[in-house]
């Protein structure tokens, strides 16, 4: 049985200058799936700023997790390792840092799972981990064969 990790993206509240936006997604369409039947996986996502059309909503700018909205299906199998090379290709908004309530860095991020039986430590799901804008983290997450199968959210968080 396959273990599904789907990925998904918290989207910010902020508006994003246009000067920036380096891409385009169109329709909702379904998702990349990524999977390999070796002992690992081994992926690059980024993160980036985008802006995306839909027919039913107008068209609003947004964070990108691997190119699109929504991100790609990721399919890791029991006993497999996870291996995501992540990049955070957003651009450190002048002025964003200014809120009283901690949430300030809004263009730092991590990945985080939400409900996946892991290790919660690096470089596996470390909540605690920044990358910041312009850096990348490697990491390596086992799943172990004794992992129930399920759907699960892999989450690019913001700051």
């Amino acid at each position: 049985m396959k273990l599904n990790i789907l990925s998904s993206l918290s989207l910010s509240a902020f508006l994003l200058p246009m000067s920036s936006v380096a891409q385009t997604d169109g329709p909702l369409v379904q998702p990349l799936s990524l999977s390999s039947d070796g002992p690992s996986l081994d992926i690059d996502l980024e993160l980036a700023r985008g802006v995306h059309n839909t027919n039913a909503a107008s068209t609003f700018q947004t964070r990108f997790l691997g190119g699109t909205l929504p991100g790609p299906t990721v399919r890791v199998k029991r006993g497999q390792w996870l291996n995501i090379n992540f990049e955070n290709n957003l651009i450190q908004q002048p002025g964003a840092n200014t809120a009283v309530n901690g949430f300030t860095q809004p263009d730092e991020s991590n990945l985080h799972f939400h409900g996946a039986h892991v290790s919660g430590e690096s470089p596996s799901d470390d909540t605690t981990i920044v990358v910041e804008p312009g850096d990348n983290f490697q990491y390596q997450t086992f799943f172990p064969e004794f992992h129930m199968g399920g759907t699960y959210t892999l989450m690019s968080e913001i700051g």
